[in-house]
């Protein structure tokens, strides 16, 4: 074992400092009482600013929530895939919120990981040490997530280090004095192979009386972006009197077959129960002949139910399990790619408090037998207690966002489950969202000035089941997303296409979500790039960028929530997909249900019965994929002129279905596409001022 950072002090000093404090519990609340006493009005939610930031940006209200710059980064990327948490929240005595970051201090100067605390006296943000406190004491670190101790808030951030500038990078783990706030005791992590592996993914909790810390990395394959990586786990034993940390001798090979920095870790309240995901290289698993690629993936999933103690490594859950491509439908190549959707890079895992295991991950389209990949995605939700998949986030609603290197249009999902409400809460980053491009014009939108898309937080929650049999809505029913930070650009300098100026940019990236939101609010932090794209991928420039922490009320976001995202099949035979019996037309015309839904509120509707439909609805075709006919159903609340046509990537209309007024009420048209090839195409209903979209397939 190797030990870097503060040498340790006297027994005797530790002696007599720890065990000092006394742990003050303050009472629950419910949700609405907490709102009602902390929550100002709506009119004074001004985003507090740190100084230095570029003018124009305080003018920019259209945030939902409280936000606070706790520092400035040049390192706008804060992940190259999985995020992990980087943010924590705890409530004894004072509400502190404890946050992580990689700061580059300019654009070729020194890399550390800084720390966080900040505090709310109830009128107020007081962010300790504003600049962030450094953890690390070497020659350049970052990649940083966190664990902390829920009982008092105690960090222990990990991350990679370099101790020379000539030297690997190891990945280290650290605890916080907590008798000296912002200095950090590290552990480096032993290594395994030829090979570092780094961009540690921490979790922490006691189990049966003794504190670990759960960790996995991933191999550096240095000049080599094809080849698989290693993905290693480790335990580590905490020890609270030296602040420090009792590392194995080797990290455990959990797989040789990673692809992706995507590994993930989790773990329950009790530490019982332990949970790894990862994206799986299925090229060096079935195509070893072909060239490897990085999007070619499933999602695995390892369990351990003994606190970490022993694993199955040979067997793990395959939580996606694609479909094979099949030869004998060739030449009709889309028919032969059979699944079109494959995991890439995003992997959130998480275990709730009913000890239900989650997992949500990205899946942009993917056609094998083309070898291209979508920047268009979906972020799918799986979990253990069902096996059932379902749509998070829909990200397909534009063709030609950008949003720069390891991103889709919708990715880095970071879930939490509220103990009172049961809720199942989600953050996410959203690119190129409807609203913010021309969809006549392709070239009227806003992107930065090298051509990459803005991106923005997005919300969205999973109700609980219902008393009665069947209401399985838990994990499956998302509501749409709420955007909490709508701040794509600004007024200020721009190019004659709308394009956006480097510090003109506001694309928020990398959330995370603390895994403890027990209260009014969900704290979420995230960094806000001035420039989109990551210059270090030679995408854009550098910029100082704001690191945020934003705390969200969920009563808010309970009043915001309208409507359902729709479930779109993971499977070509729609294998898992999950189905609501209600076809997610849960809104009463002149009625916000939804928000009254997950506020427990009397909504005057029967469940049970079938509801009315919204006042404009255009359902998911069904059979999709199809061929040749397909059958498109959409609902009116009140009599409108109505047109609905189809449409192919390129934006070219190829079929009018209607284009007439119509009454209030279900409709369905049928849409023949023998006339056209096999390929991806887009329905469009408008009618008034409102527009609804949804993609489906033709497989011939």
């Amino acid at each position: 074992m190797k030990r870097v950072g503060l040498a340790v002090f006297t027994v005797l000093l530790l002696g007599s400092l720890v065990g000092a404090s006394t742990i003050v519990s303050s009472p629950k609340v419910s949700i609405e009482e907490a709102t009602n006493q902390m929550i100002s009005d709506a009119a004074t939610n001004v985003p507090a600013y740190a100084p230095g930031l570029p003018a124009g940006i305080a003018e920019l209200d259209e945030i939902l929530g409280d936000t606070v710059h706790v520092g400035f980064t040049y390192w706008e990327s804060q992940h190259n895939g999985t995020c992990g948490r980087n943010i924590g929240y705890y409530n004894v005595g004072v509400p502190t919120v404890l946050m992580t970051w990689t700061c580059l201090e300019s654009s070729n100067g020194a890399r550390h990981v800084r720390f966080n605390r900040i505090t709310d006296d109830g009128g107020a943000f007081v962010v300790e040490e504003p600049a962030g406190y450094i953890v690390d004491a070497s020659n350049r670190a970052g990649y940083t997530s966190m664990a902390y101790n829920a009982a008092d808030g105690q960090p222990f951030p990990g991350y990679h280090a370099m101790a020379s500038a000539d030297a690997d990078a190891e990945s280290q783990i650290a605890a916080e004095w907590n008798v000296f706030p912002g200095v950090f005791n590290a552990t480096a992590l032993p290594e395994y192979g030829e090979f570092p592996h780094i961009w540690p993914k921490v979790a922490f909790a006691d189990y049966q009386g003794t504190p670990y810390m759960h960790s996995v990395t991933s191999m550096s394959r240095e000049d080599d972006a094809s080849a698989a990586m290693e993905i290693l786990y480790s335990r580590a034993e905490y020890n609270a009197a030296t602040y420090s940390f009792v590392a194995p001798e080797e990290q455990v090979l959990v797989t040789d077959n990673g692809m992706n920095i995507s590994a993930d870790v989790a773990v329950n309240d009790d530490g019982s129960m332990v949970a790894i995901a990862q994206t799986w290289s299925r090229d060096y698993e079935y195509h070893p002949e072909d060239d490897p690629s990085q999007m070619n993936n499933d999602i695995m999933l390892w369990i351990s139910t003994d606190g970490g103690t022993s694993w199955d490594w040979d067997n793990p859950i395959n939580v996606t399990d694609f479909a094979m491509p099949n030869p004998d439908f060739l030449p009709d190549s889309l028919a032969a790619d059979v699944d079109t959707f494959r995991a890439y890079t995003d992997v959130n895992v998480y275990i709730d408090h009913e000890n239900i295991v989650h997992v949500a991950f990205t899946a942009p389209g993917y056609f094998f037998y083309e070898g291209t990949i979508t920047y268009t995605a979906y972020i799918f939700h799986w979990d253990n207690a069902t096996n059932d998949v379902s749509v998070l986030a829909d990200g397909t609603f534009w063709n030609f966002v950008q949003p720069g290197a390891w991103q889709r249009q919708v990715g880095r999902p970071s879930m939490y489950q509220d103990p009172e409400t049961k809720i199942l809460w989600c953050v996410f980053q959203s690119y190129g969202e409807e609203g913010w491009y021309d969809p006549v014009d392709s070239t009227q939108y806003d992107r930065s000035d090298d051509g990459f898309s803005n991106g923005e937080i997005m919300v969205v929650a999973s109700p609980p089941n219902g008393d009665e049999a069947g209401q399985d809505w838990y994990g499956h029913l998302w509501t749409k997303p709420v955007n909490i930070t709508n701040s794509w650009g600004t007024n200020g300098e721009q190019t004659p296409n709308n394009q956006l100026v480097a510090g003109e940019c506001r694309n928020e990236r990398e959330p995370t979500l603390s895994l403890n939101n027990d209260g009014a609010y969900l704290h979420i932090n995230y960094v806000l790039d001035l420039d989109a794209g990551f210059v270090v991928q030679e995408e854009g420039e550098y910029t100082n960028n704001p690191v945020v922490y934003h705390r969200v009320a969920k009563l808010d976001l309970m009043d915001a929530f309208d409507g359902w995202v729709r479930n779109y099949p993971m499977h070509a035979d729609s294998a898992g997909y999950w189905h609501d019996p209600y076809d997610f037309a849960w809104v009463p015309d002149g009625t916000n249900w939804t928000s009254a839904f997950f506020r427990g509120e009397d909504t005057g509707v029967d469940e049970s019965e079938n509801l009315q439909p919204s006042e404009f609805e255009l359902s998911q075709n069904y059979p999709n994929p199809f061929n040749p006919t397909t059958m498109l159903n959409f609902s009116l609340a009140k009599r409108g002129h109505v047109q609905l046509a189809v449409y192919d990537v390129l934006g070219r209309e190829v079929a009018t279905l209607v284009n007439r007024s119509m009454s209030p009420g279900q409709h369905a048209v049928t849409f023949d596409g023998s006339s056209l090839a096999s390929g991806v195409y887009f329905v469009k209903m408008t009618s008034g001022n409102n527009t609804k979209s949804i993609k489906m397939v033709l497989m011939k």
